[in-house]
């Protein structure tokens, strides 16, 4: 008798232990080791919806350049009454045009 009165305490031991995780097998909530889907398969509901927050919109930073050297337009340069003979074998072209040909 006393090896039926040892199986049914470790049996009565083993439903107090796994008895919270049956209950949590079906629930939101967590009750101990949820051991719920050896005995009962669980039950699978969606998540709750994600929502999307965007990212806030930055524009873009400015980029800055090194400083470049400005040159007037041609006429504000003063030409001498020499010009053109220091001009002379070029014709009509000035110091710019010496990769023509």
């Amino acid at each position: 008798m006393k090896p039926l009165k040892m199986l049914m305490a470790v049996a009565g031991l083993a439903a107090l232990i796994a008895l919270p995780a049956i209950a949590s097998a079906h629930t939101d909530v967590f009750f101990g080791l949820n051991l719920g889907g050896v005995l009962v398969p669980p039950v699978y509901v969606a998540p709750p919806p994600v929502m999307y927050t965007p990212q806030p919109y930055y524009p873009p930073a400015p980029v800055y350049y090194a400083p470049r050297v400005y040159y007037a337009p041609r006429p504000y340069y003063r030409r001498d009454r020499d010009w053109r003979w220091r001009q002379r074998g070029w014709g009509d072209h000035g110091w710019r045009d010496h990769d023509r040909g």
